[in-house]
């Protein structure tokens, strides 16, 4: 499996924004492989232009939603005072970042030539070893741009520089 943000794992993805939210590119990863790989042709059609229209949205605009939208919905049911937290802001965030990442990563996935997979599945493969050990590892380069670009959304959001 391939594990981005931890710098210990032989192909990671290691920088400030990878090592605080792993999760963040493996969700991302994992959905762009259901896009491409696993989910029915009806299901692709609906999703894929889902995901490439909530990548669309300016940093400006998911940010006035989360003020005047996702705050006061966290402040009303976690009962604190106000509803500008960590939590919201990260929630925010992962909107921001993830369909970026699972678009470019199932573009990155699309590219990897037929005759790959052809190849795994007549090796006696299942399909789940040849996606995860054949197609994804064809495609890691543009999985790590993938998460480049999608953690690159929010370069200006860092609480640690002041």
């Amino acid at each position: 499996m391939i594990f981005f943000g931890n710098p210990a794992a032989p192909v990671g993805f290691s920088s400030g924004y990878g090592d605080r939210h792993p999760h963040r590119p493996a969700l991302a990863v994992t959905t762009a492989v259901f896009v491409r790989e696993v989910a029915p042709d009806w299901a692709r059609e609906i999703l894929k232009p889902l995901i490439e229209v909530l990548a669309g949205h300016p940093s400006v605009v998911l940010g006035f939603f989360g003020m005047h939208v996702v705050a006061p919905l966290i402040r009303e049911t976690l009962g604190v005072p106000t509803g500008l937290t960590v939590f919201t802001g990260g929630l925010i965030l992962a909107y921001m970042a993830l369909p970026t990442i699972i678009s470019v990563a199932e573009d990155a996935l699309d590219a990897v030539p037929k005759s790959f997979r052809d190849a795994g599945l007549a090796m006696g493969a299942t399909q789940w070893q040849t996606i995860w050990r054949v197609v994804v590892p064809a495609a890691r380069s543009g999985i790590t741009t993938a998460v480049m670009l999608g953690m690159g959304r929010w370069p200006s959001v860092r609480p640690w520089r002041s």
